[in-house]
C-alpha cells in the first residue's frame, strides 16, 4: 500500500471535471478554505465550541487497484471503469499497537486512538465525533490568543454524543443554558 493524493486519484478515475470544479470554486476563494483560513481566527472575541467523542470515526481508507483491460476502440472510448476500490479484505499489521480499529477498509479512529491537543504537550486518547476526526474538532483551539481580536477558545467536549444527535442531547442543552446565563 501506498498514500495517494485526492488529486490523483481524482485523475486517475477520469474525474478531472471534479478537479477543476473544486480549483475554480475553492481554490480562487480569497478567504479559504483551501488558503490557511483555517489556522486563522474569526475576527471575534469568543468561541465556544461544543461537539462529541469518542465514536469510532473514519479517518482514512486502505485502497487495492481494481484490475482492467480495454479490448476495443469503442470501449477505450468509454468512461473506463474504477481503477481503484476499498480493499475490504485489508488487515491491520499485528505488531502494530491496536490504536485503530479497520472495518470493511475503513480506517477508525477509537477512544484508544492517542491524539495530541493543539496548543500543549498534552496527550489524550480520544476520537472523533462518529462524523468528524478529533483533530478537525479541535481545530479551534488553534485560535486561542491569537487574532485581531486575541481570540478566547472555550472547549466543551461531551463524551459519546454524535455529530447530529448532539442537537437533542440533554448535556448539550445543559451546556447552552449554562453559557447563556439561564442556570
Amino acid at each position: 500500500y501506498h498514500d495517494s493524493e485526492v488529486n490523483y486519484l481524482l485523475a486517475a478515475e477520469g474525474l478531472s471535471h471534479v478537479q477543476k470544479i473544486l480549483s475554480e470554486t475553492y481554490g480562487r476563494d480569497p478567504i479559504g478554505p483551501r488558503s490557511l483560513s483555517s489556522f486563522c481566527p474569526p475576527p471575534i472575541k469568543k468561541v465556544i465550541s461544543i461537539f462529541g467523542v469518542n465514536l469510532p470515526t473514519e479517518v482514512g481508507a486502505i485502497y487495492q487497484r481494481t484490475p482492467s483491460v480495454h479490448r476495443s476502440i469503442q470501449n477505450a472510448l468509454k468512461r473506463p471503469p474504477a481503477l481503484y476500490k476499498v480493499d475490504e479484505d485489508a488487515i491491520l499489521d499485528r505488531n502494530v499497537p491496536k490504536r485503530h480499529q479497520l472495518s470493511n477498509g475503513l480506517i477508525l479512529e477509537t477512544k484508544n486512538t492517542p491524539q495530541s491537543i493543539y496548543g500543549s504537550n498534552i496527550s489524550v486518547m480520544k476520537s472523533g465525533d462518529g462524523t468528524v476526526p478529533y483533530q478537525s474538532l479541535q481545530q479551534c483551539r488553534m485560535w486561542q490568543g491569537k487574532g485581531v481580536a486575541k481570540c478566547d477558545v472555550t472547549v466543551h467536549e461531551i463524551d459519546g454524543a454524535e455529530h447530529r444527535a448532539i442537537l437533542n442531547d440533554a448535556r448539550f442543552h445543559k451546556i447552552l443554558l449554562i453559557i447563556l446565563g439561564f442556570e
